[in-house]
């Protein structure tokens, strides 16, 4: 297989007492917008809503009636694999936030790993006053636990909020009953029904539109505010304070045959000793944070290698990295961490030169990432072209596997082949392979290789070569 993603999905919900056909005017520009198209398949659900119901043998249903209803369709099977990103207006960005805090509350935050983001067009965080005296009468005649849910103080409402404020926003880790998702509010400055305190409520990326509670979801055309602010907010997720949004990973790791029979002379803190090798690297990591990238926590970009090898690193700017960790460089020489807080739109560069990394029988690289981040894209180039400018030739091809969850028992990742094998983007014949992988939040990624000397294959070593064109 290889590390491309299927198109992800944006899932529209209406507000109360309307239908999919109030997304009409927004879905048919984003339907004409490559930029949207090409990354997402747009889809919307209907619920039952209405102000009241004349028919006896029918009920309105309720929110958390509704959010099971939600959750059915999300996890229909024709999304599964698929990142979603849900929309909701009005009532319909409550319903998404009770489907949200029910499935915490039940221990199944799991269930939102293809989660990539919420996004609310006002939305009545805090109620709604608007009509209140007329929406009270009607739902004493008619009962409307719908209704209910608009009010001010609603406590259901506010059992919801409190739970999407203390498990989502104020999450720092994915768990069973906690997980971080970006959520990005919209509100209409022109907005009698759902005022900015009550859009905004405990969210922190909030963002004014000019139009009322419904014309918000009407642009003109693709130049419209309206229209562009959505946009961006769709292509570029707002972030959250504890997940770091990456927008690009690059590595390249090139390896070449050495030949110094007294060995390196090498230095680490105040030690200086000599390194027996037949190998040397160099390993190039450049990380670059998204614009809207809100985590300002440490990231931490770490290589050990073995076998009483050594490592130089060389780091883009100042290493915030703990005492410890830089005193056991000193000591050891086999292990750099490079540690810093990334601003926003940051561009970050690791390199390290490694000595006796790649011995015959230890030439691989193993990876955990990080699981508090969110990788848009990630890039591993392997370059030998050194080993096939002397004559060497590969005896097994480079074989690259991922892992796409880091699992709890890490006995696993010493197995050779742990996760699905990923095909090569582009294969040099000169010696160069390279992946992407793309929509990645956590993972452990492994590449394994090997090689024959020249006096191994002798004649043959062309004809290994050409297998590669």
């Amino acid at each position: 297989m290889d590390g491309s993603v299927p198109k992800g999905v944006v899932i529209f919900v209406h507000g109360f007492g309307s239908s999919h056909k109030c997304w009409e005017p927004l879905l048919t520009l984003l339907s004409r917008d490559p930029h949207v198209t090409s990354l997402y398949d747009l889809e919307y659900i209907d619920y039952p809503t209405t102000w009241f119901s004349l028919n006896p043998f029918q009920r309105i249903p309720r929110l958390k009636e509704l959010s099971e209803y939600l959750n059915s369709f999300v996890e229909s099977p024709r999304f599964q694999g698929r990142e979603i990103t849900l929309v909701g207006h009005s009532q319909g960005g409550l319903l998404i936030l009770t489907y949200l805090a029910q499935l915490l509350q039940a221990g199944k935050g799991e269930e939102l790993s293809s989660l990539r983001q919420v996004i609310l067009m006002a939305t009545p965080n805090l109620g709604s006053t608007i009509a209140s005296s007329f929406r009270r009468v009607l739902s004493a005649v008619f009962t409307n636990p719908q209704e209910r849910s608009l009010r001010v103080l609603d406590p259901e409402i506010a059992d919801t909020q409190s739970v999407v404020r203390d498990r989502i926003l104020h999450a720092t880790t994915a768990s069973d009953t906690t997980w971080p998702v970006p959520t990005h509010c919209f509100y209409g400055l022109r907005d009698n029904i759902v005022q900015e305190a009550s859009a905004r409520g405990s969210f922190y990326n909030v963002t004014p539109l000019d139009g009322d509670h419904f014309s918000i979801l009407q642009p003109k055309d693709d130049h419209d505010d309206r229209y562009t602010k959505f946009v961006e907010a769709l292509l570029y997720p707002a972030g959250h304070k504890s997940v770091f949004e990456v927008d690009g990973f690059d590595w390249t790791l090139s390896v070449e045959p050495v030949r110094q029979e007294n060995g390196f002379d090498v230095r680490h803190g105040i030690t200086t000793r000599k390194v027996q090798t037949d190998n040397c690297a160099s390993l190039l990591r450049t990380i670059t944070f998204s614009p809207t990238n809100q985590c300002r926590e440490l990231y931490a970009m770490k290589y050990r290698t073995r076998n009483d090898g050594y490592v130089h690193p060389t780091m883009s700017c100042e290493n915030e990295a703990t005492p410890q960790e830089i005193g056991r460089y000193n000591d050891a020489g086999t292990e750099s961490v490079f540690a810093f807080r990334p601003r926003a739109g940051g561009n970050y560069k690791f390199a390290v030169d490694v000595y006796k990394g790649f011995d015959q029988g230890h030439r691989d690289i193993h990876f955990h990432l990080r699981k508090d981040c969110y990788y848009k894209d990630i890039s591993f180039k392997l370059d030998l072209t050194r080993y096939y400018s002397e004559g060497w030739s590969i005896s097994s091809e480079p074989k690259f596997y991922l892992h796409r969850h880091d699992p709890i028992n890490h006995d696993l990742c010493s197995q050779r082949g742990f996760g699905d094998s990923l095909k090569p983007v582009t294969v040099d014949p000169g010696g160069i392979w390279a992946w992407r992988i793309q929509g990645l939040r956590q993972g452990v990624f492994d590449l394994a290789w090997d090689l024959c000397p020249p006096t191994e294959l002798g004649k043959d070593s062309k004809e290994s070569r050409d297998r590669l064109q």
